[in-house]
């Protein structure tokens, strides 16, 4: 026998093996989560004219099409360097976000929708057994939900929010005596948080996320399970970063104002680390409440409750679609993305329009300049003063231009808040503090003032600065990472509950507890762009299957759209086995 048709036989044989080691995952994951064991499933015929076609070419397959055919521009980003095309498909070009659809059979060996319907009705027992978790008010509070009125869903969710927490916050800070069940999947387990307390097994992100939907099935709401690619928080400090970068291009077109320009790039560069930690896969709900509304149910991130009519006209688009598939593709995921509005953007926008916009007018000029000259006492009054007479009221008059009507509810936050005005008050202090008066003591001023014609013109020059300096200080101002933690999602990827809570799982089982079962069984099978790099340390058998993993990986990094996590692990695995000849691999 050939080389060649030794591979093929044996990836042959690990197609075949795929269900007995699939039962074997089953099994093990239904002993450490279920109270009892699942009812067998009936293999059923197609459900729908598209079964054959989604078994062509996969659940990434159908992704990919309806992600690049929906007005999702943003995920028609190529990479410039990887990922490269298969020879036959043109050799060094990159592989389009749409690969796995347009060359499925170098992406996916096959769909099996009755393993999916197993993992399906895997994930719906797991969610009704968390129910008992919430304890017996959760059927009182389940009754309000149902009345549909504004009001008590509001008291429904925020029961639902302390019942969780108090799941979570009762732990000790170590999940076992030796931690032993640190992100164990025992934590998923309701069976075992039940049987041993929540003192020594507090549900992870993922079980809190189970439980929540517990309570959205029993009330019957519509409701997705969700994975968050980019939370609120990561979004807001990479959204801080882009627009600082910005703001240097226009601090070193301004002569005057080029001595901030280091300190701009060094903030850049910290908020930019802090953004790229590797957090790890999250975990939430969103479900569909009073009005039609889709809202973000995330203890873990203190997201709850409303999104804007857009991220809930997106949620619904993509329900619509999920729903369409519940049959020939239940196990299939979409994502939906949304932009942030930062202060810095504000920032670059001012600056942009100029001081005709944002600036003194020449009376303005020489009564702060009376101001600042006759001031002896704390600089903070001074700042407070100059804040309250001069800056603010230019602030308000923003919220009347047209220019900035989309940057109106983030300005009243921050002139109608104490956090926000605490900022603004640092924000001129420092201005006042380095760019007007540059360290100078209140006698040393008045002296050189009154000795030093040019000293005071430059002064003057300064104060004529003072709009556009403090533009630049407020975005280089500490926001509270609480402020930006609680932020709603940026990108997430849904999919129907039962399934991808059911996947997650046995996801979870097989990385912590090892399985037999081969990278392309998740990939062939399960939507989410989550068991792309959990499965990397399994070996492969054939180069069929190491090629189909590595263009899979590939295909990942092409996308501007994927989880922080696996963008760091996938760009190492690529650069590591670059040189490597595939058996080195």
């Amino acid at each position: 026998m050939e080389l060649r048709e030794i591979k093929e036989a044996i990836e042959k044989i690990d197609r075949a093996s795929y269900p007995v080691y699939f039962d074997e995952l089953l099994d093990l994951a239904q002993d450490i989560m279920l109270k009892e064991p699942l009812p067998p499933v009936a293999e059923e015929a197609p459900a729908t004219p598209n079964t054959q076609i989604i078994e062509k070419f996969g659940v990434l397959g159908l992704r990919s099409a309806y992600e690049l055919y929906t007005d999702n521009e943003f995920l028609l980003d190529i990479a410039a360097s990887y990922p490269t095309a298969p020879e036959e498909q043109g050799g060094n070009r990159p592989i389009l976000v749409d690969s796995p659809m347009r060359i499925a059979d170098k992406f996916s060996d096959g769909y099996d929708l009755n393993t999916v319907r197993r993992v399906e009705q895997f994930g719906k027992r797991i969610i009704e057994e968390s129910y008992s978790l919430l304890g017996d008010e959760a059927d009182k509070n389940v009754e309000l939900f149902k009345t549909g009125t504004e009001e008590n869903e509001r008291a429904a969710i925020s029961w639902l929010t302390d019942k969780i927490k108090s799941l979570t916050e009762t732990s000790s800070g170590e999940p076992a005596e030796n931690g032993e069940y640190d992100y164990n999947p025992l934590r998923l387990s309701p069976k075992y948080i039940e049987a041993l307390g929540v003192e020594k097994l507090p549900p992870t992100c993922l079980g809190v996320s189970i439980i929540a939907s517990s309570f959205f099935e029993k009330a019957g709401a519509d409701y997705l399970h969700a994975g968050v690619m980019k939370s609120g928080y990561e979004s807001q400090k990479i959204a801080t970063t882009h627009a600082l970068l910005g703001l240097v291009e226009r601090l070193e077109a301004d002569p005057a104002m080029s001595d901030m320009v280091d300190r701009v790039l060094d903030k850049a560069r910290e908020i930019y680390r802090d953004a790229v930690k590797n957090r790890g896969y999250h975990a939430a709900v969103y479900y569909k409440g009073h009005g039609d509304m889709w809202n973000i149910y995330d203890v873990n991130y203190d997201s709850i409750g409303g999104n804007s009519q857009t991220v809930s006209d997106a949620v619904e688009d993509v329900y619509k679609i999920l729903d369409f598939h519940k049959h020939d593709a239940p196990s299939l995921e979409m994502s939906a993305h949304t932009d942030y509005v930062t202060i810095q953007s504000i920032v670059l926008r001012v600056l942009d329009a100029g001081p005709d916009t944002f600036g003194f007018t020449p009376g303005q000029i020489a009564s702060v300049a009376k101001d600042i000259y006759n001031h002896v006492g704390p600089r903070e009054e001074l700042a407070k003063k100059v804040l309250d007479d001069y800056l603010v009221p230019m602030i308000k008059k923003l919220m009347k231009d047209d220019n900035f009507s989309r940057f109106k509810p983030i300005i009243k936050h921050f002139i109608y808040t104490d956090y926000g005005l605490e900022l603004l008050l640092n924000a001129t202090k420092l201005t006042i503090d380095r760019q007007v008066l540059h360290g100078e003591k209140d006698d040393e001023l008045h002296e050189r003032l009154a000795s030093d014609r040019e000293y005071s013109a430059r002064r003057l020059e300064d104060i004529r600065h003072i709009p556009a300096y403090f533009a630049a200080n407020v975005a280089m101002c500490e926001l509270s990472e609480p402020v930006l933690w609680s932020a709603h999602h940026a990108a997430v990827e849904f999919g129907r509950p039962h399934s991808r809570v059911g996947f997650a799982v046995l996801n979870d089982v097989a990385v912590n507890y090892g399985s037999e079962l081969t990278p392309s069984f998740w990939l062939n099978n399960w939507g989410s762009l989550v068991p792309t790099t959990e499965h990397l340390g399994r070996e492969v058998h054939t180069d069929e299957e190491r090629d189909r993993r590595h263009k899979m990986l590939m295909w990942h990094f092409s996308r501007s759209l994927n989880y922080i996590k696996n963008d760091a692990i996938i760009e190492k695995y690529l650069i590591d086995t670059k040189e490597k000849s595939p058996e080195e691999d």
